[in-house]
């Protein structure tokens, strides 16, 4: 019996850890490759060697989503290495818990430059790529 994602490439963000981490797992497991995308590579090296161990294909590419130029480049670099993008599971998020009403206005800023601009970044270089898959499909974690 063929497993439901057999054929696509998928780009996992903040793929190195949490939700992330077990989104990659899951997406290889029902037959996607992976491309984990993460700021941290010794985390997202981990993630793509315990996919390899347990049969999967994946890829880490170090990225921060925040930074538009890495965005474009590593997404690029993804469609040269599978062939095409079919899904897109934006997670990569951040920022530190429990600082709120003292959280400074660079701290708020940097939220803001991951958790929605990262998005965007992502969502706007893999979406030709998606429509061309001819079944894209993207999730957006908030």
């Amino acid at each position: 019996m063929a497993n439901k994602l057999d054929g696509d490439v998928a780009i996992v963000t903040g793929g190195n850890s949490g939700i992330g981490e077990a989104t990659a797992h899951l997406f290889a497991k029902e037959g996607a490759k992976v491309a984990i995308l993460a700021r941290r590579e010794k985390e997202g090296k981990e993630v793509e060697s315990a996919i390899k161990a347990s049969g999967g294909e994946a890829t880490f590419f170090q990225c921060d989503v925040a930074e538009r130029g890495q965005v474009d480049e590593v997404v690029e670099n993804v469609v040269s290495t599978y062939g095409k993008i079919s899904v897109l599971f934006n997670n990569a998020g951040g920022g530190d818990k429990g600082n709120f009403p003292d959280e400074t206005d660079e701290g708020w800023d940097r939220v803001i430059a991951v958790n929605l601009n990262g998005t965007f970044y992502v969502c706007r270089a893999a979406w030709s790529h998606l429509i061309e898959s001819g079944n894209g499909r993207i999730v957006n974690m908030s």
